[in-house]
This record gives C-alpha cells, sequence and structure tokens, in this order.
C-alpha cells in the first residue's frame, strides 16, 4: 500500500478568460462593465476618506472637550485666587506687613478751582 500513489483530480475546472472571449463581448458589454467597477471602486474609496474624516473630527473633538473641560477648572481655580489676592481684607494685611499706613488728613492736598 505504501508504494501506490493516489492521484487526486480537482473537481472544479478552471478556465481562463481567452481573448477570443473577451474580443466576442461588444463594446456596450465592456463600457458597463468598465463603469461598474469604476462606480464601485468610487464608492468604495469616498466611504473609506469619510469614515476617515469622520473619525479624525471626532478624535479632535473629544481631545477639545476635554480640553475645555481642563481650562475651565483652572480658570475657576484662578478666578479664586484673583478674589483672595485682590480682596480689601488682603491689601490691608499685605500692606501692614510692609510697613504701609493708611494716609492722614493732613497728607491730602485738596485743589480748589
Amino acid at each position: 500500500m505504501m508504494e501506490k500513489a493516489t492521484v487526486y483530480k480537482p473537481a472544479v475546472e478552471y478556465t481562463a478568460g481567452t481573448y477570443e472571449k473577451i474580443r466576442s463581448r461588444s463594446f456596450k458589454e465592456a463600457f458597463v462593465n468598465f463603469m461598474e467597477k469604476a462606480f464601485t471602486l468610487g464608492l468604495a474609496t469616498g466611504i473609506l476618506i469619510l469614515s476617515t474624516g469622520i473619525a479624525y473630527k471626532s478624535y479632535v473633538f473629544l481631545k477639545l472637550r476635554s480640553q475645555k473641560e481642563i481650562l475651565l477648572k483652572e480658570n475657576a481655580m484662578l478666578q479664586q485666587k484673583f478674589e483672595k489676592m485682590t480682596s480689601l481684607e488682603t491689601a490691608i494685611k499685605k500692606a501692614k506687613e510692609l510697613g504701609l499706613k493708611f494716609p492722614e488728613k493732613k497728607d491730602f492736598i485738596y485743589l480748589r478751582p
């Protein structure tokens, strides 16, 4: 049994398109076939380009939204810091620490017309 080789033949026959077969089609059939393939290729390319564009714009949108949230938090923090720095009590306290004093009545100069 080892010495015998079994040959398998494929059940499906493949015949390549011959030149005569291609030449036998009319110009109209060939043109329609070409246009169908071109339309399919164009449609697939368009869908690929649009989906890529949508994915990129979605990425940019999400990135901007996250940056906006971060900047809003930072803005709120800076506003609180600014309010603390410009409050009257803080200004008086800082002035006393620096050795400044309020002007007295004799320090004012009044100009009359």
